[in-house]
């Protein structure tokens, strides 16, 4: 299948192009994400988008017939250009992103809750996808940002480690 994001909509091709399905799903804001967080044999499509000036991360599940909602939460401080990473975490799985006040997501797809961290005062709508890794090779992750800590243009990196919850 092919999935697009078509002006405000979530839709799915298949290989001849002949649409499959699609389903309104607002003004996406950054990068998506695609995500067996259920282990069932379907994977889910996690993005960010506006809808009436209100930014939410949604998780989408496609059962081969239509888009099914798994959850959504809303993003309080938006979140234009934010990409989104999922990954395991030892127990559970995770979604990543920053928002646009400079605040680490991190969604607890298991439970479907999130927490915050916040990493910097100042705002940035520029797009930034965290990267995933175990930068010390010791058996946790950490994410990986692009951060301009004084809005100087100057961008440097911020590591946060996802098992600690700290940079």
């Amino acid at each position: 299948e092919i999935i697009i994001f078509s002006f405000d909509n979530l839709t799915i091709f298949d290989e001849k192009l002949k649409l499959i399905n699609e389903t309104y799903a607002g003004i996406i804001q950054g990068q998506p994400a695609i995500y067996n967080f259920d282990n069932d044999s379907f994977k889910e499509i996690m993005f960010i988008s506006n809808i009436l000036n209100e930014a939410y991360f949604f998780a989408y599940e496609f059962d081969g017939t239509n888009f099914i909602q798994e959850f959504n939460l809303t993003i309080n401080n938006g979140a234009i250009g934010s990409g989104i990473k999922c990954t395991d975490a030892k127990t559970i799985d995770l979604c990543i992103f920053i928002d646009n006040s400079n605040y680490i997501h991190l969604i607890n797809m298991n439970s479907k809750s999130e927490e915050t961290f916040r990493i910097s005062e100042n705002k940035d709508t520029n797009e930034r996808m965290p990267a995933i890794a175990d930068l010390h090779d010791d058996g946790g992750k950490q994410a990986v940002f692009w951060l301009d800590n004084n809005s100087n243009n100057q961008y440097g990196l911020v590591s946060f480690d996802l098992a600690n919850k700290t940079l």
